[in-house]
């Protein structure tokens, strides 16, 4: 899989990928650089502490590497903590107890409780967020359930011990960040390339990079990646309709309060049509933010960039909900972006990606396993 980083080029990049050019707007791939660039001047020196905290623990456990093709002939399905997670539960219900040769489950951090609340247990759950804020998601009240961790060497070192000290398993990635691969390097007298990945500002993101490189699977499943919420008058509402579950704490308690900001974007749902042959899809003015806008133009463009690779990869949106893969002709006017006839699904232009139901997704999983069979 080649790659792409939000450091290049615009010029640079389109000239190499002219399919981005009307798909990818010089004004969006320029913001997720700068954001990039926010981020890493913020972090880098935490993600560097937490790598040489985690060491002993690396020598204790096991690399994402370790984990290479061993999902290749199944769908990965990535469960994010959106809103539309409630349109899907029922159908994961059935994939989790009747398609375990067909499927693996991996668990955003924030969505493994409320999934095993509903019976739901994932194969593994993906943390990629440095910060203590997530270690009551993770180690408090959790019962005794054989799910791994696929967890980044930046992460909070208190948060995996906890996990450990439960006993349950490890996989560690290095992040593709040349500062913290150096630090790795020098650290673990280890090639960091055997172990990175990208990471997409978020866990699906993360995850999808990881399925690829690692895990092998060709399908990659995402529900409940959002990436909005529904506007509303009242604020506390708007916080209270950013997870499916309703738990806004950790972004109160890491400052990030991203239901109470008011960027705009096209959402949108989907309904059978009445022939049983695709679907209607209605677009309505949804909430979001700087950052969950950065990490839908990113998995775009990664999609995008590498939709001609040899490898006949598919990404598979299952969300029912969102602003994942919704995309705009013109976004330099306001009134082309009030337009709906600026608008379309990324669907229209590459084959890889596929907005659609997860009852619809996982049947052909099924069907095309017993092909193979």
């Amino acid at each position: 899989m080649s790659k792409i980083t939000a450091s290049v080029d615009y010029d640079t990049i389109t000239q190499k990928h002219p399919e981005l050019v009307g798909a990818i707007h010089r004004r969006s791939w320029e913001f997720i650089g700068q954001t990039n660039e926010t981020t890493l001047a913020g972090l880098e020196d935490m993600w560097v502490k937490n790598l040489k905290a985690n060491k002993e623990l690396w020598t204790k456990h096991r690399s994402v590497r370790q984990l290479l093709r061993t999902c290749k002939n199944k769908a990965i399905i990535g469960v994010g903590a959106g809103q539309s997670y409630n349109l899907n539960k029922d159908v994961l219900r059935r994939v989790h107890e009747t398609m375990q040769e067909d499927c693996v489950i991996v668990a955003s951090n924030h969505q493994l409780k409320p999934m095993l609340k509903e019976g739901i247990i994932p194969d593994y759950v993906i943390l990629s967020d440095a910060s203590d804020v997530v270690e009551e998601q993770l180690t408090e009240d959790i019962p005794s359930v054989n799910t791994a961790l696929i967890v980044g060497l930046h992460c909070s070192p208190k948060v995996i011990k906890k996990w450990v000290e439960q006993g349950r398993d490890i996989y560690f990635y290095v992040t593709e960040n040349k500062t913290l691969k150096t630090a790795f390097q020098k650290m673990f007298h280890k090639n960091p390339n055997f172990h990175s990945t990208l990471q997409g500002g978020n866990v699906l993101n993360t995850l999808w990079a990881l399925t690829l490189r690692y895990l092998q699977s060709t399908a990659f499943i995402a529900i409940g990646n959002d990436l909005s919420y529904k506007l509303q008058d009242d604020v506390k509402k708007q916080r209270s309709g950013y997870y499916a579950d309703g738990d806004y704490s950790t972004n109160l308690g890491t400052g990030r309060d991203e239901a109470g900001r008011q960027k705009k974007w096209f959402g949108f749902s989907l309904s059978k049509k009445l022939n049983g042959e695709g679907y209607n899809i209605k677009l309505d003015v949804v909430g979001t933010t700087g950052t969950l806008w950065v990490y839908k133009t990113w998995i775009e463009s990664q999609i995008i960039a590498n939709m001609y690779h040899e490898v006949a990869f598919h990404y598979f949106n299952c969300s029912e909900g969102g602003i994942l893969g919704v995309m705009t002709k013109d976004e330099e006017t306001t009134e082309a972006l009030n337009n709906k006839d600026n608008w379309f699904m990324l669907d229209d232009i590459c084959p890889r990606w596929h907005t659609t139901m997860l009852e619809d997704t996982v049947d052909k999983v099924k069907f095309a396993r017993k092909q193979l069979a």
